[in-house]
């Protein structure tokens, strides 16, 4: 599960996610499960970073 905290007005709102993460060749991959939303990076943690940003603009 990922934290997000809004951008703007919505500063003040925090809202959980439920994300799926797998590796895949080089990469690790992770995709919103309730968000059309996907990243990917050579690492697990700089790829939810990447998922995180993606979700809070």
């Amino acid at each position: 599960m990922i934290v997000c905290t809004g951008k703007g007005h919505e500063e003040a709102m925090q809202r959980t996610v439920i994300a799926s993460v797998w590796h895949e060749s080089e990469w690790f991959v992770a995709q919103c499960l309730e968000r059309v939303v996907a990243s990917q990076d050579a690492t697990e943690a700089a790829e939810l970073a990447n998922l995180r940003e993606a979700l809070e603009l």
